[in-house]
């Protein structure tokens, strides 16, 4: 009976063992679903200040567990080596305090509906989903002559990552590790200093299908830098891609119609020059699709010496959910003329001129939903 009993206790601590080990697991699970990472100078050179913006599912448990309405709430950041000579070399972390938390992307149909989210319990939640909750934190980072990184250590990677994922992807990645990083040449960015883009259209999208989509990040440089995009692998870890299930793929992140590669309105793609995501996603039969594992890069360029050189690169996370049902008052669709360079059916969203050069383009907006009275 004593080894029974042994048997029957040592298999309960197990037992107790796994529900906890599960309980910590999902403590930190299903909510992270995009994210943004910028910096700009200070007065002390090759010191910046870093904001970190993380967008959480509302429908998972809350980002942090601080005092009321995020008090204590923080982050921190990794900083390590990315040139051959100081490749994944550790030069330390900083810590970043959250500074404000609201909803991102408001309902689309109705702007002022409140959603489930309540803010880390600064407001009342209401009852629209899905819903989304943007926290932004802010610290600073040394990179400079004090921070004891090598001089020949031009290029540092600045990286964040949780557990987990969106539960509920459908394009794979489904309670993956969630990671982002960017990159500063500090060799061409401290002296003189150099801010990184901002980016100021949220990366969250609900869409109707069968409806034509372009969706633009709102990037600007302080600068005027040049800008390049491309989609990217969504990471899980330093160098690690998350699963994607096909035909999804990181540069078919989302549903599209018609041959991957057409014109749109069908096809999907990232534009190079802009950044404008375009597709037209289809029907989901009355149930939502969300694809959380699309990702942008995007690199910033400046002639130095006559050679054009990266000065840094950051990536956003973008969650995207096409809704499986819609009203019938579905957005005006925009034509431009002349139209986009890409495609006589998209808009045309950017343009090349000169200084005191006059400019002249028409836009035309088609509402499918429009009945004259009879």
């Amino acid at each position: 009976m004593k080894k029974l009993y042994k048997l029957i206790n040592w298999t309960a601590k197990v037992t107790l063992f796994t529900w906890l080990l599960f309980i910590s697991t999902s403590a930190n699970a299903d909510h992270v679903v995009g994210s943004d990472i910028s910096w700009k100078c200070t007065t002390t050179p090759g010191v910046f200040e870093v904001t970190l913006v993380i967008f959480r599912d509302c429908q998972g448990i809350p980002l942090c567990f601080g005092g009321g309405c995020g008090s204590g709430c923080s982050q921190s950041m990794n900083l390590r080596g990315a040139d051959p000579s100081c490749n994944n070399t550790s030069y330390g972390s900083f810590s970043l305090q959250l500074v404000s938390v609201r909803d991102a992307a408001p309902e689309v149909d109705c702007p002022t509906a409140k959603s489930i989210c309540n803010n880390m319990g600064c407001v009342t939640a209401g009852t629209f989903t899905p819903a989304i909750e943007r926290y932004e934190f802010k610290g600073f980072m040394n990179v400079g002559a004090t921070s004891g990184i090598p001089a020949t250590c031009c290029n540092v990677k600045i990286t964040w990552e949780m557990c987990c994922r969106n539960n509920g992807i459908n394009t794979g990645a489904s309670w993956q590790n969630f990671y982002v990083e960017s990159t500063i040449n500090r060799c061409h960015s401290v002296n003189p200093c150099n801010n990184s883009p901002v980016l100021s259209n949220d990366p969250i999208a609900f869409i109707c299908g069968g409806e034509e989509f372009i969706f633009n990040n709102g990037a600007t440089d302080p600068e005027f830098d040049s800008l390049t995009y491309a989609f990217t692998p969504s990471l899980q870890g330093a160098g690690s891609s998350v699963t994607y299930t096909p035909p999804y793929a990181f540069d078919r992140p989302m549903p599209w119609t018609g041959s991957a590669t057409a014109e749109f309105p069908a096809g999907i793609r990232c534009l190079s020059d802009n950044g404008d995501i375009m597709f037209t996603p289809g029907n989901t039969s009355g149930n939502n699709f969300t694809g959380v594992v699309m990702a942008i890069e995007i690199k910033q360029w400046k002639i130095i010496n006559g050679v054009p050189t990266v000065l840094s690169t950051t990536r956003r996370d973008v969650q995207m959910v096409v809704l499986g049902s819609c009203p019938n008052n579905n957005s005006p669709r925009l034509r431009t003329n002349p139209a986009s360079l890409v495609s006589p059916n998209a808009p045309r969203t950017n343009w090349q001129v000169c200084a005191g050069d006059q400019l002249c383009f028409t836009v035309t907006a088609k509402d499918t939903d429009f009945f004259p009275p009879t």
